[in-house]
């Protein structure tokens, strides 16, 4: 069981915040420097914490060939790119961890291993950040599969939405 501290829990909806995306904007807050009043920022830390750990226990049956279609680009090479905020909302920024003047394609996958966007980035260089804007409608509430690959290289990550 997953258990958000009571303090955060009333801040949030003392402020009509009471949402996993209220609890991240919180989050994102005292990063930032902003005013979280006498909340701690240990109890921020153990509320995302336990939104990250619930996340990572969900589950989706998948029958061997969908789970095929979807693994079939991993490799056990060094990941190519970073890729943030999990969960996101309607955009995730990739830093590229590649090579200069190479060419990334990004491709994101369904939970059923289908296609839904396809990027080509010729313009890449060493820790560039980019923004793949995800429509928020036809993204929403949904786990994702986002590709990079790149010559010889590919990696891929999983990515929440929430709306």
């Amino acid at each position: 069981m997953f258990k958000i501290p009571e303090d955060v829990i009333s801040l949030l909806e003392a402020n009509n915040l009471n949402t996993v995306q209220g609890l991240f904007d919180l989050a994102n807050d005292a990063l930032g420097g902003h005013n979280i009043g006498s909340l701690p920022y240990s109890s921020i830390t153990e509320a995302v914490d336990a939104i990250n750990r619930g996340f990572d226990e969900c589950r989706v049956l998948l029958s061997e060939t969908d789970y095929d279609k979807v693994v079939a680009g991993l490799t056990e090479d060094k990941p190519i790119f970073s890729i943030y905020p999990v969960p996101f909302v309607d955009n995730v920024r990739i830093k590229y961890e590649i090579e200069n003047g190479l060419i990334a394609k990004i491709q994101v996958f369904d939970i059923r291993g289908r296609l839904v966007k396809t990027v080509v980035d010729k313009d890449v260089y060493y820790h560039k950040v980019t923004t793949l804007d995800l429509n928020h409608k036809m993204f929403a509430n949904q786990v994702y599969f986002v590709r990079i690959t790149s010559e010889d290289k590919s990696t891929m990550k999983k990515i929440i939405s929430v709306r």
